[in-house]
């Protein structure tokens, strides 16, 4: 395939990682998120940090196109 490279996976990739211990306060964090916006909708938030960051500026499209600017692309996926 051009333009796809190779790499190397170290470890055996059918092994699953150990279960981490839940962080102290990630409990008490999504207690206060919960509370301070209630249900918003994954996409929306997603949405709204791409506004904020520009993050999309760091990224490039697999097909090389990619030609419309981050407003018009949050304005098209409200």
């Amino acid at each position: 395939m051009a333009g796809h490279r190779r790499t190397e996976v170290r470890g055996d990739p059918a092994d699953p990682a150990e279960a981490q211990p839940e962080p102290r306060n990630l409990r008490r964090i999504k207690g206060e998120v919960q509370r301070r916006w209630g249900i918003v909708p994954l996409i929306d938030m997603l949405k709204e940090a791409v506004l904020r960051t520009g993050c999309l500026d760091a990224v490039t499209s697999v097909s090389g196109g990619g030609s419309l600017s981050v407003e018009v692309l949050a304005e098209r996926s409200w």
